[in-house]
């Protein structure tokens, strides 16, 4: 009995701790950056990451995953006017991109040169609302499609897009603000341009969002994407460098199951 009364004691302490999160310590991502502005745009299932530089033109690259979480330098891709883009991470054939005031699919052969494909005529919205950054379910319940707007309003819908609907609780969101949603559907970033965020949930119903605290510094942590290597969740984004600039870090998860959130706390990440 004096056991289990000890037992008992440790769990009722450990709640109160500092609550724990799947990620682990944040790591500048070797291979991803420029001398320019970099902002992480999609991770393929083999590794291969996708990243955005803004200069006087913004420009897509395309990095091929070494090893030890490090890619090589990337090439450049043909890609018409690219502002944000969500890649389909099983294949890099089809993506979902920001084109002026609106939003549209897009489409290549080798994952290099890419094409504009139809309007999703559904998510244009009053001017001078526009969107600011697009991420997708691709493989979860319904492929949910989620955009930011200029507004600081978030909308969603499910494939084929022809419905988009607003979403309430994610918010207060910064001027332009970023979401990142796991490939299942099950996990989101929210960046409001100053710290990330978790949240859990799926298609339009997301719990109360939470601060990343391995993560978040004084700078503005911002562009968060989702993905999974080398059997581990990742989580990649962009932050102010020293001096002029903006370079792409990355965070190490847990395996790649479905992810914890913070509010789960020690006593879970203890017994997983």
């Amino acid at each position: 009995m004096r056991y289990i009364a000890v037992f008992l004691a440790v769990l009722a302490i450990l709640p109160v701790a500092t609550e724990a999160t799947q990620w682990g310590s944040r790591m500048l991502a070797y291979g991803l950056n420029t001398s320019q502005d970099n902002y992480p745009t999609g991770i393929m299932l083999d590794g291969t990451a996708y990243t955005v530089t803004s200069g006087v033109s913004s420009k897509l690259w395309r990095h091929t995953y070494y090893t030890a979480y490090g890619w090589r330098p990337g090439i450049i891709c043909r890609f018409p006017d690219v502002k944000a883009v969500t890649i389909d991470p099983t294949t890099t054939t089809k993506a979902i991109t920001v084109r002026g005031a609106g939003i549209c699919w897009v489409s290549s052969s080798d994952g290099l040169n890419w094409t504009w494909g139809s309007i999703l005529t559904a998510w244009k919205r009053v001017s001078p609302r526009v969107p600011v950054d697009v991420t997708c379910a691709w493989h979860g319940p319904g492929k949910c499609l989620y955009a930011t707007y200029s507004d600081r309003k978030i909308f969603y819908d499910t494939y084929p897009y022809n419905k988009p609907k607003e979403i309430t609780n994610l918010g207060p969101l910064g001027i332009s603000s970023w979401l990142a949603v796991r490939d299942t559907g099950d996990y989101m970033i929210i960046s409001d341009g100053s710290n990330l965020y978790e949240s859990t949930g799926s298609g339009g119903s997301w719990s109360t969002r939470k601060l990343i605290p391995e993560v978040n510094t004084a700078d503005n942590e911002r562009h968060p994407i989702l993905g999974a290597i080398e059997g581990r969740n990742i989580l990649l984004w962009s932050a102010p460098r020293v001096g002029y600039g903006s370079d792409i870090w990355y965070s190490k998860g847990d395996p790649n199951v479905p992810v914890k959130s913070t509010s789960l706390g020690r006593v879970r990440a203890i017994f997983h």
